[in-house]
């Protein structure tokens, strides 16, 4: 089994996520991750970019599952629709 080595094998994606939780992948080539003040955030990997996506008030997010059960449904109604 190989170890990693921290200094090749691991680099940041994007900066200025509160405590990211929860990364799951979308079908859209995009990552989305919770934050601790309940922020949901998009990251464009390719690029380098970070957005808000959404906000949940009253607590943060720990988990996220992204359901997509055709191509044709956007990702972000998907994330919208756990948050609804």
């Amino acid at each position: 089994m190989a170890i990693l080595n921290n200094r090749l094998d691991v680099s940041t994606l994007v900066d200025g996520l509160d405590h990211a939780e929860g990364v799951a992948w979308g079908l859209d080539g995009f990552a989305y991750a919770g934050g601790e003040a309940g922020q949901v955030y998009r990251v464009d990997v390719e690029r380098g970019e970070l957005s808000q996506f959404a906000q949940v008030t009253g607590g943060f997010i720990l988990g996220m599952a992204l359901e997509l059960t055709t191509t044709s449904m956007p990702a972000t109604r998907a994330v919208t629709a756990l948050f609804a």
